[in-house]
């Protein structure tokens, strides 16, 4: 009580605001953690039942990379940048939307861009990319290498 009459009432506002920031902003990481957790839960159970190859250890392996596939709404591009001036060849990779997925994912992987992006260009000139996305709880990764075609 003496600590509150010695701060200024500015004091007290800017220290009660910095509290209750402080644990909103924990009560919404807590509440993201759990969703996300239901998320994958449900992603899991709907991928483990599907058979992606007769052999069970590749199976188990590619339904994991299924369900990192899953979980990502965003990947990294990787193409090939041709400048035609020096007639040189340089990777490019740019964080790209790959939220349209088929149903369980593999084995097509769908992203978005527009036509006038340099991109597009890119892929117009050599179409062999790799898209990688990354396992949110652990240090696990899936890089897709192939080739990439317009939809009409």
């Amino acid at each position: 009580l003496s600590l509150m009459k010695n701060l200024s009432s500015k004091h007290a506002l800017c220290i009660g605001l910095g509290g209750g920031l402080l644990l909103s902003s924990a009560l919404y990481a807590a509440y993201s953690y759990i969703l996300s957790q239901k998320s994958l839960d449900k992603i899991y159970k709907t991928i483990s039942k599907k058979k992606y190859s007769s052999n069970a250890k590749v199976n188990e392996m590619l339904q994991a990379c299924a369900c990192i596939i899953e979980q990502n709404d965003y990947a990294y591009l990787g193409s090939i940048r041709s400048d035609t001036a020096a007639d040189k060849q340089q990777p490019c990779c740019r964080l790209v939307d790959s939220r349209w997925k088929p149903p369980l994912t593999m084995p097509y992987m769908y992203i978005g861009t527009n036509k006038a992006s340099r991109k597009y260009t890119q892929i117009q000139q050599n179409n062999n990319v790799v898209l990688t996305m990354g396992d949110h709880a652990g240090a696990g990764y899936v890089s897709l290498y192939g080739e990439l075609s317009e939809m009409q």
